[in-house]
Order: C-alpha cells, then sequence, then structure tokens
C-alpha cells in the first residue's frame, strides 16, 4: 500500500523538537561536577605531555533515543499519512495538449517527458482507471479506459500534437461535466498555468523550456497586373536579432535573406516565374520544424460551363454580354433554329452538360446539379419605380441597388419558388431548390421598357449568379488553408464519397452529406482528393504565431490530490499505525524513569 502524508509540514515541528532534545543532551554533557576538599588546592588540567587531551566519544543515553523516536512517530501521526488500498480504483482523466509547440525538442519534447511521466505515474499506482482526452481546438476522448501502460501506448500515435492550440480550459470543464467529483484530472502541456490549481482535483504537468524560434505566420498568393505575385511574413520569435536564409521553389529553386530583429516581423514579396505551379517556401529547420515550411497552390481554374439558350435580340445580347463580363464562364450558345422550340435538351446537348444553363420558360427540369435561369414571358408588362423588396440573405442580391430603377413586368400572377425581389407582393426573381443539388432561378423582365440593365446592377445580379454557381462546383473552395480551418468539398449530385489522401500517404474515405463534405485536416501538408473521375489539391499550412512563441514555456508541477475531499474519502488514515508503537516508547520512557533513572550517571 502506498503511503501519502497529507500534512508533511508536521515533520519540520518534529525536526525542531529533535533539534532541542539533541541540543539540551550536548550541553549537558558538557559540563560534569566533581567534589574537591578545597579550591586553594586546585590545579589547572595540563595537557599530557605523551599526546594530548584524550577524545572522549559521546554516548546516548537510552532514555534520548526513546524521546527522538517517540517524537518521530508522533510527527509522522501529524503528517495524517493515507493510504489506498491496492485494489481499489482511481479514475483519472489525462488532458493531452495537442497544440503543436508540444513537439518542440525533437526526441526532448514536452510530448516524450510527459508519455514517459504519465507512464510512470501510472505504473507506480495500480489502481489507476485513466481516460485520455485530447485538448485541442474542440476536446475528445481517446479511446477507451486504460489500466495498464501496454493500452496507454496503443494510444499514444493518436495524440499527434498538430493543432494550432490547445484549449485546455475547455477540455478541463469537459472532463469535470462528464466525470464525478472523485475523478483525478492530470492536465499535460508545456506552459505554466495562469492560476494554479487549489481544489485539490487537478494537477498541471508542464514539460516545456524557452526556446528561441523563426515561424512563418502568414502567406499568400495573388494576380497583380499581368503578374502573379506571393507573399510570407517571418517572424523571429526570440530576444535576439537574426539573418535567416532560406528558398523559394517555383519549379526552379532560389535562395533569400531576411534580417529580423528582436520580436519583429519581416513581410516579402515575390513574382512567380510559373503562375501555374506550386510554390514551396522553407526556413532552416529549429526545434520545431511544423512552422517552417509554407507551401502555396495556385488558385483553382473552374470556369463555370455556361449555356445561353435564348432566342436572338436584346435580351440574349444583354445576358451574354453581362456573364462575359464576369470572367468566370465559359459560354456556349445555340443557334437559333436550337431554340425555337423553348426546350433545352434539344440545343444540342449544350444544357447536359452545362453547370448553368439561361433559357427562356420551358417545362423540362433541371439536369442533376445543374442550375437553371429562365425568363419568364414578358407580356402585358407594366414599368414600375418600386418600392422593391430583396432577400439580402440571398447571395443573389449582395451589391444590389434598385433606387431609380425602372422594372417592367406584369403587376399580376405569382411564380414558382421563394421571392428574392419582390415589388410591393409581385415575385420578380424567385429561387427553387430542387432535388440532387439542381437549382431554378425564374425572372419577370421586359427590356425594352426596363432600366435595370443599363445600371450596374445587371452586370452585379449575374456576377453574383456565376460566382454562387462556381462556389459549388467539385473540388476546394479554397486551395490554401491555416491548419484548424474546416476544409468544404464540394461533389457532384449523387457522389458518395471522395477520397482524400494525408501529407503522410494514408488514404481515407470521406462520405458526402448533400452536396459537400466537410471535415477538418489533422496535420500541415499538401493534401490530395479523388472524386470520380477528377483529383484536386489542398495545402495547410502552419500559421499560428501565438503557438509557434515558445518564450513563454515552463516546466512544473502544481497541485495536490491530497488536498481534496474525496482523496480523504477513498484513502485510509494510517495515523493509529505510529501512535501505538509511540505510546509503547512512551511507556517505556515512563518505567525506566520511575526504576532507575533511565541509565543515567547518579552522584
Amino acid at each position: 500500500m502506498a503511503m501519502t502524508l497529507t500534512f508533511a509540514e508536521a515533520l519540520w515541528g518534529g525536526a525542531a523538537i529533535i533539534a532541542v532534545l539533541v541540543g539540551v543532551y550536548l550541553f549537558r554533557t558538557r559540563s560534569q561536577p566533581r567534589v574537591v576538599g578545597s579550591l586553594l588546592l586546585w590545579v589547572e588540567h595540563h595537557r599530557p605531555a605523551e599526546g594530548g587531551q584524550w577524545l572522549q566519544r559521546p554516548q546516548m543515553p537510552l532514555l534520548l533515543a526513546l524521546e527522538i523516536l517517540i517524537v518521530l512517530l508522533v510527527a509522522l501521526a501529524a503528517a495524517s499519512p493515507r493510504g489506498i488500498a491496492p485494489g481499489q480504483g482511481l479514475p483519472l482523466v489525462v488532458v493531452l495538449d495537442d497544440s503543436y509547440s508540444m513537439r518542440a525538442g525533437g526526441a526532448d519534447s514536452p510530448r516524450e517527458q510527459a508519455i514517459r511521466a504519465i507512464e510512470q505515474e501510472v505504473a507506480a499506482q495500480a489502481g489507476y482507471q485513466v481516460r485520455l482526452l485530447l485538448a485541442g481546438q474542440r476536446p475528445e476522448f481517446l479511446g477507451e479506459t486504460c489500466r495498464a501502460v501496454a493500452q496507454l501506448r496503443q494510444l499514444w500515435p493518436l495524440w499527434t500534437c498538430c493543432s494550432p492550440q490547445g484549449d485546455l480550459d475547455l477540455a478541463i470543464a469537459l472532463a469535470r461535466e462528464t466525470r464525478d467529483h472523485r475523478t483525478r484530472l492530470l492536465v499535460v502541456t508545456d506552459r505554466a498555468p495562469a492560476d494554479p490549481p487549489t481544489d485539490g482535483r487537478v494537477q498541471w504537468w508542464a514539460f516545456g523550456r524557452p526556446r528561441a524560434n523563426l515561424a512563418f505566420i502568414n502567406g499568400g498568393r495573388t494576380m497583380f497586373g499581368v503578374k502573379d505575385r506571393g507573399f510570407f511574413e517571418v517572424a523571429n520569435l526570440s530576444s535576439q536579432p537574426v539573418r535567416v536564409e532560406g528558398t523559394i521553389d517555383n519549379g526552379r529553386e532560389r535562395r533569400f535573406m531576411l534580417e529580423i530583429a528582436a520580436t519583429e516581423t519581416r513581410r516579402e514579396v515575390f513574382d512567380l516565374e510559373l503562375p501555374s505551379a506550386s510554390v514551396r517556401i522553407r526556413l532552416p529547420g529549429d526545434d520545431l520544424p511544423n512552422d517552417d515550411e509554407l507551401i502555396l497552390l495556385p488558385p483553382p481554374q473552374r470556369p463555370v460551363r455556361t449555356a445561353v439558350l435564348l432566342e436572338p435580340g436584346p435580351l440574349r445580347e444583354l445576358t451574354e454580354r453581362a456573364l462575359a463580363a464576369t470572367g468566370l464562364a465559359s459560354l456556349a450558345t445555340a443557334a437559333a433554329p436550337a431554340v425555337a422550340s423553348g426546350l433545352a435538351t434539344t440545343a444540342a446537348g449544350l444544357s447536359t452538360a452545362a453547370d448553368l444553363v439561361v433559357r427562356a420558360a420551358a417545362e423540362a427540369p433541371p439536369s442533376p446539379g445543374q442550375w437553371v435561369w429562365e425568363f419568364l414571358p414578358a407580356s402585358g408588362t407594366e414599368a414600375f419605380l418600386g418600392p422593391f423588396a430583396l432577400d439580402r440573405a440571398n447571395p443573389l442580391v449582395e451589391g444590389l441597388a434598385l433606387d431609380g430603377v425602372v422594372w417592367a413586368s406584369p403587376a399580376t400572377g405569382s411564380v414558382p419558388g421563394i421571392p428574392v425581389i419582390l415589388l410591393a407582393n409581385t415575385p420578380l426573381v424567385t429561387e427553387e431548390r430542387l432535388a440532387q443539388g439542381a437549382r431554378r432561378f425564374r425572372m419577370r423582365y421586359d427590356p425594352i421598357r426596363s432600366t435595370l440593365h443599363q445600371t450596374p446592377n445587371w452586370p452585379i445580379l449575374f456576377w453574383n449568379l456565376v460566382r454562387w454557381r462556381q462556389s459549388f462546383l467539385p473540388g476546394p473552395a479554397h486551395p490554401n488553408l491555416r491548419l484548424g480551418m474546416e476544409v468544404r468539398l464540394q461533389v457532384p449530385a449523387g457522389r458518395g464519397a471522395v477520397q482524400v489522401t494525408a501529407p503522410d500517404g494514408q488514404t481515407i474515405s470521406l462520405p458526402a452529406v448533400g452536396e459537400a463534405v466537410v471535415f477538418q485536416p489533422a496535420a500541415p501538408g499538401l493534401y490530395a482528393v479523388r472524386c470520380g473521375g477528377e483529383s484536386f489539391a489542398f495545402a495547410v499550412n502552419c500559421l499560428a504565431r501565438q503557438e509557434s512563441d515558445l518564450r513563454q514555456s515552463a516546466s512544473g508541477r502544481w497541485g495536490d490530490w491530497t488536498r481534496s475531499e474525496a482523496f480523504r474519502q477513498e484513502s485510509l488514515d494510517l495515523g493509529w499505525a505510529f501512535l501505538l508503537p509511540a505510546a509503547l516508547l512512551l511507556g517505556v520512557h515512563l518505567f525506566l524513569i520511575s526504576v532507575g533513572g533511565g541509565g543515567g550517571r547518579r552522584p
């Protein structure tokens, strides 16, 4: 049975009493009484010529030894010793900091030190029932309850330490809510607590060490005139100025050099020689490799395949010009005889392969995943100057300002779908969401009597339409992400799952929910995605200045489980094991005094 002293300060009191007893004994033995007849005959004590004074070792009286033992036993009993039976279960939740700063230092990283310390603690107490709680952006439990070190070692690979932050407070709150008051909480991290735990239920172990670090904290690429340009920001997270030598690889590797003052940030802008190629920027290796590489992929070239199936006339010309002005649409138009029937399916197969179809009103439904914009017949129209009501939650109306616009439309009648733009209670533009990701928009508009197409609102409306449709094309919406961001992968209608290959080569299958797959990458690097016959890629980078700053790392242990009321309830009081021998020795001490003075010298 392991013993714990819950009030170890009592041992200092016992040590002080023992020191007083020994002092009294030493002072008492230095003077010895001598009986002489007269002080006149007293002669000064001379040192023997043959060897100087004799060394006489003091002998510890039996009473002093008993008194020291009694005081020692009483002090141990006052320290409130408590023990836990070997077979008693001790629930323990270990909160693991999953932030990537826990990997700083390689083999001597806080993560490796924490693993060794936890295994030693579990091996020392056989009754532990351990649950591991991962503290990343969102806390989550790992595996099942572990009762041996071997079970813990099977779960350590799941502790990857790749999160941009470790929300320890949220993880501790989750552990408190899901476990009873008897459960011990052990927090392992690389930072000291802001407020050391005092409730006796939490222990805080930190294994960090202050280190200097160079880190990427921002980066991106964009079009600048006729050239693509990229930029990155490097932070010097140390107290000394540094000179950085790194590399930029955009099909051809070249070097760069930066001088950065202490605690400062430097931004560098560069031209891209191959705009269609990825960019890898690397810093010299240091204790934290996660933030030493930046990957920037080119923006995806995803034009929206658009089929314009309108009869020749002003409306068709206005529509084509607005779509071409977006720069996002790949236009295909049908000849006049092909659209005479009004059915998109007869237009040489254009609508079948199109992502967006603009046509006159028709009964034919859109293909799965296809968006259709229909112009309703403009007969019996009246011109109106407003008031217009816009559904500002709909992306179609973003940036529209219809004040002063003349809109000619039938004054009566209903239009299927949810109204997006209304004139009083008359819908002008509606949206109808169909099965398998298809959508149908309907617009009542007479270009001859209206002025909407003479204002910026006309190209804005079609820009919103095409840009919105582009956001639903297969693949990731953004190719360059920060670690911790969710990835949204659009999938074609009816597609069940996508295959995602992580930077370590592991491939996972993710099921689609509706028209998208949403997940959070667990590590930085380059990811490959396969969806049917199409393939995509996106990059994840560590760009968290606070997590890369290792200057506040610390080591130490805070908190004491023995201070909690739960520990007193689950443990046994062992004070009697010291008080009984103390009482027995006290009786022997009194007996020796009563019968003969306890071995002292008699005059």
